[in-house]
């Protein structure tokens, strides 16, 4: 981003400030208050989050935070980001630099200016975002509306240090908290959005929010993920009554409120009960309980970030308890039909 970068915060903090447009987003009980100069970055981040909420009231608060985001009227090539939070250093470099590494983060380290932290999406050598402090700077090029997205959900998921986020979906049947557990493209969101169809509860169909200290699932509802191929009847039902066909125009993400109209308020925390873990497809439902161990274990996709609120082997540890105080299944799945009706018999008496 150049040597100056100094210089480029403080340009654009004597920029007049242009029209803004305001947001708040609430996943996983942590307030997001975006207020912006550039109305398109809200309608990423609702494509992302999820719609903003329209009233001031957001229900349960563990915490929460604010990112000022300005793009025009400021020099040229680079946007601002100010992050305030009331949790010491979260809005800082370092807590960003906690994801290097992992296969879910999407940045990688580069050179940068003295005192600045600068990083490029994978496979790129030019700087998407430097940061210093609660002063983060972006490149104005294609993509930075959703550069911006990733950074500041990277940054709620950190908010949550007594939680583990995972690449599951999660879903509530019965008031029970079932966890589905799967590879990618494995089938968890065709599955989770069944059970929401069929009138059980959605808490997230790509990530799921566990607070092990009590043993809940915490709604962390995106606009969901659905692809080509076969789905469930209520499920095709849902997408033909919000005019969506997937089929037709390929991977799209829903807001859940159009699909589940009936049920736009995400689930309040619900205990864990259940572990589901997708093995596959097969020409009719197998759904068995098993005794889980390290198979099951390894089988788990922890957000890598979850690790560093706490020692690795206290982490490791609430991983082997979660297993051992839930019902763990394995499933194949069949018929999407017949698998939504397996799975919700089977969680509704796990």
């Amino acid at each position: 981003m150049g040597p100056s970068l100094d210089h480029v915060v403080r340009e654009w903090e004597g920029s007049p400030p242009a029209p803004h447009r305001q947001a708040r987003f609430h996943l996983a009980e942590v307030l997001l208050d975006v207020d912006t100069d550039d109305p398109a970055l809200v309608d990423e981040l609702s494509s992302v989050l999820g719609r903003p909420r329209e009233s001031a009231s957001a229900g349960r608060v563990h915490a929460r935070f604010a990112a000022r985001v300005r793009a025009r009227g400021g020099p040229d090539r680079f946007g601002h980001l100010k992050l305030a939070c009331a949790s010491p250093g979260v809005q800082g470099p370092a807590e960003l630099m906690i994801g290097l590494g992992s296969e879910d983060f999407p940045f990688h380290l580069v050179e940068a200016a003295p005192a600045w932290t600068s990083l490029a999406f994978h496979g790129e050598k030019a700087p998407m975002f430097a940061l210093r402090g609660d002063d983060c700077l972006f490149a104005l090029v294609p993509g930075w509306r959703k550069a911006v997205t990733l950074l500041l959900l990277q940054r709620l998921m950190r908010l949550r240090a007594d939680a583990i986020f995972f690449h599951a979906a999660s879903v509530a049947v019965a008031g029970r908290g079932a966890l589905i557990v799967g590879p990618k493209g494995a089938g968890k969101s065709t599955l989770a959005l069944a059970l929401a169809t069929r009138g059980h509860g959605l808490l997230g169909d790509e990530h799921a929010c566990y607070v092990p200290g009590r043993n809940e699932l915490v709604a962390f509802r995106r606009p969901v993920g659905v692809k080509p191929g076969p789905r469930a009847r209520t499920s095709e039902d849902a997408l033909a009554r919000a005019g969506r066909d997937p089929d037709r125009d390929g991977m799209m993400r829903v807001p859940v409120e159009e699909l589940l109209p009936a049920a736009a308020a995400a689930p309040g925390p619900v205990p864990l009960h259940a572990v589901v873990f997708l093995r596959g497809l097969a020409d009719e439902v197998r759904l068995s309980r098993v005794e889980p161990g390290r198979e099951e274990l390894a089988a788990l996709q922890p957000v890598a970030s979850s690790f560093t609120n706490a020692r690795s082997t206290e982490r490791v540890f609430q991983l082997v308890r979660l297993l051992s105080r839930a019902a763990v299944f394995h499933l194949r799945a069949g018929p999407p039909d017949d698998t939504a009706a397996a799975v919700e018999s089977v969680l509704a008496g796990a």
